[in-house]
């Protein structure tokens, strides 16, 4: 049922969006917004079930990414989807479930004609989640400023996959490799009282084959 909810949002979204003025647009990012924070509430309070993640990962590809027309929609997912999944889920978001709802922008943005869509979607998920293991500015619903749970060598192994893949484009490929090295060399804060998580860890490693599995 949310799969469905997701697909059908997508297109009236998109038969809608032509008709709107400037004021009503924002409505509907702040709409599109509210919806996918409650999808990911939703999520976690199942135990980010894989078999979910999975259907909602792949409605959101099909309802909403992967609609070049019109571009605003998916332009906006990609600025706001690290920030709805952090602060619905910092401390129970596992890496693999990150990587499962996350993994169709990537795709996307990795073969994409679209140079402002690959450009948003590395800034919003890449560079969003290298400041929310390395800074105070980032906040979680319940005050939680880092991922409990992300293991952040993983993400940076799908950028390498990406970098190195033949369906990436290769005008793009040169600033995945360099946002993977960019994730490796994150400086990463020590917290005040002193806690351990796999977000904290300072990453160092720079692959030069591919890790393994």
């Amino acid at each position: 049922a949310v799969a469905l909810w997701i697909e059908v949002m997508g297109r009236t979204l998109r038969e809608e969006w032509t008709k709107l003025d400037k004021y009503r647009i924002d409505k509907y990012y702040t709409l599109i917004r509210h919806a996918l924070y409650e999808v990911f509430v939703w999520l976690g309070n199942g135990g980010w079930a894989r078999a979910s993640v999975e259907t909602v990962a792949a409605s959101i590809h099909e309802g909403i990414v992967a609609h070049v027309r019109p571009n605003g929609i998916r332009l906006h997912v990609a600025d706001i989807l690290s920030d709805e999944l952090f602060r619905a889920g910092a401390q129970t978001l596992d890496t693999e479930s990150f990587l499962l709802i996350i993994d169709p922008v990537l795709a996307e943005m990795a073969t994409t004609e679209d140079a402002a869509f690959f450009r948003r979607a590395l800034n919003g998920l890449v560079l969003d989640l290298i400041s929310k293991c390395s800074s105070d500015d980032a906040m979680g619903e319940d005050g939680t400023s880092t991922y409990a749970n992300m293991d952040i060598m993983r993400v940076q192994s799908r950028l390498f996959e990406l970098a190195s893949s033949s369906e990436t484009r290769d005008k793009y490929r040169e600033q995945v490799s360099q946002m993977r090295r960019r994730m490796g060399g994150t400086s990463i804060r020590t917290p005040t009282p002193p806690t351990t998580t796999l977000c904290q860890q300072p990453i160092t490693t720079h692959f030069r084959n591919p890790p393994p599995p």
